[in-house]
């Protein structure tokens, strides 16, 4: 049982077990046989082993067995999603960062040159007006396209912070479905663990191999 649970535990979520085995005792006319069918396998049985057989069966529990593997399937895709959606946004966010980067990087160039056009300007304008006056000019284009850029700065801000928090509210979600995949892992492997030796008895009775 505890090698059966770790063995589901360490499978990966592109690893999940197979389906649970279809089994079945279906009386033949006049019921002095019985078919059990296991998966694919059919084997007529006589009717006192067949009636041991389903209480075999019972115990297997499979009807449960099989809502502990759908469980774990959907929750294994619900995992998957999660961690698509992660990916998406860490790159969404990591554009935005490097968006805003360069927007500060622009805004900063611009405030500087501005800052060197004023510093000219005040340099030249009792010295040469007309020279002053293509600084001044310089000056109040460069100051205007900044307070442009900065206006686009704001805006970058906000979209990597929008952008940083969806990641985290997807990290967040991923967790969440992690953790339920593991709680369905356990689930299944406990199902499993408890159904296992009833399945063994069954594919005695089928004549099919144990899975290796």
């Amino acid at each position: 049982m505890f090698a059966f649970a770790a063995l589901l535990l360490a499978t990966a979520v592109a690893e999940l077990p197979p389906s649970p085995p279809r089994v079945t005792l279906t009386p033949l006319p006049g019921g002095a046989a019985w078919t059990l069918a296991y998966d694919q396998r059919r084997t007529d049985l006589p009717a006192a082993k067949a009636e041991e057989l389903r209480a075999t069966l019972a115990e297997a529990k499979l009807d449960e067995l099989l809502a502990a593997h759908l469980r774990l399937r959907t929750a294994a895709t619900a995992a998957d999603a999660a961690a698509t959606r992660t990916a998406e946004e860490t790159r969404t966010a990591q554009r935005e960062k490097e968006r805003l980067d360069r927007q500060q990087r622009e805004v900063d160039n611009l405030e500087k040159q501005a800052e060197t056009a004023k510093a000219n300007f005040n340099r030249w304008r009792n010295r040469d007006e007309k020279q002053a006056a293509q600084y001044q000019a310089s000056y109040q284009s460069l100051n205007a396209r900044a307070a442009n850029e900065r206006k686009q700065l704001a805006r970058a801000k906000e979209n990597q912070a929008r952008a940083a928090a969806d990641k985290a509210e997807a990290a967040q979600a991923e967790d969440a479905a992690e953790s339920a995949l593991q709680a369905a892992k356990a689930a299944y492997a406990k199902a499993g663990a408890a159904a296992a030796p009833a399945l063994k008895k069954l594919r005695a009775a089928a004549g099919v191999p144990e899975p290796r």
